[in-house]
């Protein structure tokens, strides 16, 4: 007996705009890291468990519905505090040209436009520090958190002598 071939819900993409949680080309939500994170998505507080992700098996679908329960939990325990990644990147407003160029290119969503200042602003609570914005920005008014120019030079000095 045949399967039909399992496809993403024609909805998924309503519901992921709704949520900025991306879908590939199948149709699924994508996970934060395939390996690392497979029950996150790339906004921080959404989970994804289950077929949401990919075509799976019922062992599959429940081992990712166990992590991303404890995601959740482990979210909630009593007395604990949000934790901010310290690696995280930062805008200098000063030398902000309101490009919006860093909003584009950004995968977490976690830049914004402030049109007050007409410069562009980071939330250290969704950015990951992966630097994208930090390269991307043709004024150099974005700076990696732990990752400045003068460290990333330093380093290649070093292993250069």
């Amino acid at each position: 007996m045949l399967c039909p071939a399992m496809v993403g819900s024609e909805d998924a993409a309503k519901l992921g705009n709704m949520m900025d949680v991306t879908c590939g080309k199948a149709g699924f939500f994508e996970e934060l890291n395939g390996r690392l994170h497979a029950s996150q998505s790339k906004v921080k507080g959404v989970y994804l468990a289950g077929t949401c992700q990919a075509p799976m098996d019922i062992g599959q679908a429940t081992s990712r519905a166990m992590a991303a329960a404890g995601y959740v939990l482990s979210g909630l325990a009593a007395g604990k505090k949000l934790v901010i990644e310290p690696i995280t990147a930062a805008v200098d407003e000063e030398r902000c040209s309101g490009c919006r160029i860093c909003s584009g290119v950004c995968p977490y969503k976690a830049i914004s436009f402030m049109p007050e200042t007409e410069t562009s602003r980071i939330n250290a609570l969704l950015c990951h520090g992966c630097g994208t914005c930090v390269a991307a920005c043709p004024a150099g008014a974005i700076q990696g958190n732990h990752f400045t120019n003068d460290q990333i030079l330093a380093e290649i000095e070093a292993i250069l002598q």
